[in-house]
């Protein structure tokens, strides 16, 4: 077995510490109404309450942020760091609470509107719920006070120094990139370490929410609020009697919030340029709906199937025509082939690049994207007139090659390191576009990583097996308990199991996850190294998605005790 252990110190390292450093309740977090029936009141006496009682009350707060009734998962499990959900040996999962996961860089930049002063780190809580309310303060646009997000006035010159609105505000998102990736490769990104020192840095930005997940951190930076309120709480989330994906179809109607895009485009009656360039109908949130809401219109949306063939959702947004067939695209593979020096489809010794479903995987996808994004901007005259206009754009790659190769391992070096490098394109393509002075980039990530567990003598938890050994323990048929799962979560089979059992089982589930052990996860014998810690214990907590709010009351008193 490779477990790659060169690392092991490296990889210590970056998994930072858990703090349990407090912060207040945003507005707009009040509580709604569950979906299953409330546990009994004997709930406070059980293994899974007073375990789940000790975890910080900040991270079940982000818990909290994140759930939303009737679709966030009936069972709630936080793994104990530093195992990770995900294989042993490279794949692995980032939702979760955990600074690790939660702490992203935030970036203004922007001659005129930003002010050049390095890192900022205001005395408040930080998250990307106050990425779409400094927007709309940049735009001069009014912002629903009914949303926990809150403008970063730090990180803008005031008011009387901004003069008119930017003419064109680009919010660029590194999926996977949060700081523990950052840190783990800090020679690679050159050109966000300059865009951080000539613009402001926001140094203590978190996600905010938890599952820490693309399409619910998406929908965030889009509407200023958490999935508690826009309801986009991740990949998969219950649709009345079954689980569904939560842009089925490239649909943003689960999205239950209007975006800043959204309301600015119809406040100036769409006259507004609105645009985003992403992978995946996950990163829809963080542009909108497009015509799906009344008095809407058909932003233009570029998202790519898995053969890389450019889609979109025809009756809500638009795809420019020149889009498809866009030339260069062979030019980028091979670029990105001859790094080695030899063309022979192979990067970083695997055979992708002759398959554009695989060569997403690769700095190609990242290249070739940027030049859509840049060929729309230009085409369709982003920033040549006086209506400000929008555009977004997420680089899939880090987080996909997280996920493959995972962030430790040399994958991630040139993946980052081009990424790095269309950063720096796209700002002097907008220097030319748009003209100096005149533009505004937000840039973050949606996320951090999970590093692989066998290099850190961690523990990669299968969830496959923990179902199978819940089913087991419960006398449940497997596919009669479950409906789906998450690396956070477990749907139960609420219309076979009806309600009254579906809540006796959440309970059940809870407790017996307490005890989860390397051994009831491992199949076979333990690798090499772990020989001698079956016993060791991997949840930190697993809880019913009802008691929520009284685990944080509890977790708030001990802390307070």
């Amino acid at each position: 077995m490779d477990l790659r252990r060169g690392t092991g110190a490296v990889a210590l390292a970056l998994l930072v510490a858990c703090s349990t450093g407090g912060a207040a309740t945003r507005p707009g977090a009040s509580s709604p109404s569950t979906s299953l029936a409330p546990l009994p009141g004997n709930e406070r006496e059980t293994r899974w309450f007073k375990q789940a009682c000790k975890l910080p009350a900040t991270w079940l707060e982000r818990v909290r942020r994140g759930d939303y009734p009737g679709r966030s998962p009936d069972v709630y499990l936080l793994s104990r760091p530093p195992n990770v959900m995900g294989g042993l040996e490279t794949m692995t999962t980032h939702s979760g609470p955990w600074p690790y996961l939660q702490q992203v860089p935030l970036v203004f930049y922007g001659p005129g509107y930003i002010p050049s002063q390095g890192t900022i780190r205001p005395d408040r809580e930080v998250t990307l719920a106050d990425v779409a309310p400094t927007v709309a303060e940049l735009l001069d646009f009014g912002w629903p006070t009914d949303r926990p997000g809150q403008p970063i006035e730090e990180a803008l010159l005031p008011a009387e120094q901004r003069g008119a609105p930017p003419k064109l505000i680009v919010t660029v998102i590194w999926d996977g990139g949060g700081w523990n990736v950052l840190h783990r490769w800090p020679d690679e990104w050159p050109h966000l370490k300059s865009l951080m020192e000539r613009g402001t840095l926001v140094g203590n930005a978190i996600v905010g929410s938890s599952p820490s997940v693309t399409p619910a951190i998406h929908a965030t930076i889009g509407t200023g609020a958490f999935p508690r309120q826009h309801g986009i709480v991740d990949i998969w989330q219950r649709a009345g009697d079954r689980v569904a994906q939560s842009y089925e179809k490239n649909n943003p109607k689960n999205l239950e919030l209007p975006t800043l895009a959204d309301l600015y485009d119809r406040s100036v009656g769409n006259r507004s340029k609105v645009g985003v360039v992403a992978e995946t109908p996950w990163h829809l949130g963080m542009m909108g709906h497009g015509a799906h809401i009344k008095g809407g219109d058909r932003d233009i949306a570029v998202l790519e199937e898995k053969d890389g063939t450019p889609i979109t959702r025809p009756s809500d947004y638009t795809m420019p025509s020149y889009i498809p067939g866009l030339p260069g695209y062979d030019r980028v593979v091979r670029h990105v082939d001859l790094e080695d020096g030899r063309l022979d489809d192979i990067w970083m010794g695997h055979r992708l690049l002759d398959d554009p479903s695989l060569a997403i995987r690769t700095p190609v996808q990242t290249i070739f994207q940027t030049k859509q994004s840049e060929t729309i901007l230009r085409r369709e005259g982003f920033g040549r007139d006086n209506v400000p206009d929008l555009f977004y754009t997420n680089y899939k790659p880090v987080d996909l090659v997280g996920h493959i190769y995972n962030m430790l391992y040399p994958e991630m070096k040139p993946t980052l390191r081009e990424t790095d490098r269309m950063l720096g394109h796209l700002i002097r393509f907008l220097n030319g576009q748009v003209g100096k002075k005149k533009w505004v980039m937000v840039m973050s990530a949606d996320h951090g990583q999970g590093p692989a567990p066998g290099p850190r003598d961690a523990w990669g938890v299968n969830i496959q097996s923990v179902m199978d050994y819940l089913s087991k323990k419960i006398g449940i048929k497997r596919s009669d308990l479950f409906q789906q799962q998450r690396p956070t979560g477990l749907w139960l089979d609420i219309p076979t199991l009806g309600r009254k059992r579906a809540t006796a089982a959440a309970s059940r589930i809870s407790d017996l996850m307490v005890d989860y052990t390397i051994d009831d996860d491992a199949s076979g014998s333990l690798p090499s190294g772990y020989e001698n810690r079956g016993d060791e214990r991997l949840f930190e907590a697993a809880f019913p998605r009802t008691a929520l709010d009284d685990l944080i009351t509890c977790a708030q008193t001990r802390a307070s005790g």
